[in-house]
C-alpha cells in the first residue's frame, strides 16, 4: 500500500480584512484519491489543515489508533470509515 500526499491551497482577498491563505491536502492510496481536506481561506472561521492532520488520517486509515499528548487524535471515525469506503 503506498500513500500520495498532495499540498492543495486556498486563497482570499477582503477589502476589510486583507489576503487570507489556508492549506489542505488530497490523499492518495495506490493512486486512487480516498480522501480531501479542503482549505477554505476567509476572513473569518476558515478552514485549514496541517500536517500533523493528513497524517493522523493515514495512520487512521491503517487501523491504529493514534493519541498525541494523552489525548485521541481528533478525526472522528466517520472520515476514516469515509476513506476505506472508496477502496471498495
Amino acid at each position: 500500500m503506498k500513500y500520495h500526499v498532495k499540498t492543495i491551497h486556498d486563497d482570499y482577498d477582503c477589502e476589510d480584512c486583507g489576503a487570507s491563505y489556508a492549506e489542505g491536502f488530497e490523499i492518495y492510496r495506490d493512486g486512487e484519491l480516498v480522501h480531501t481536506m479542503k482549505p477554505v481561506a476567509h476572513c473569518l472561521g476558515g478552514e485549514f489543515y496541517t500536517t500533523e492532520d493528513w497524517a493522523v488520517w493515514i495512520i487512521r486509515d491503517l487501523g491504529c489508533e493514534v493519541w498525541i499528548d494523552g489525548w485521541e487524535a481528533a478525526i472522528d471515525e466517520a472520515t476514516v470509515m469515509k476513506g476505506r469506503a472508496n477502496e471498495r
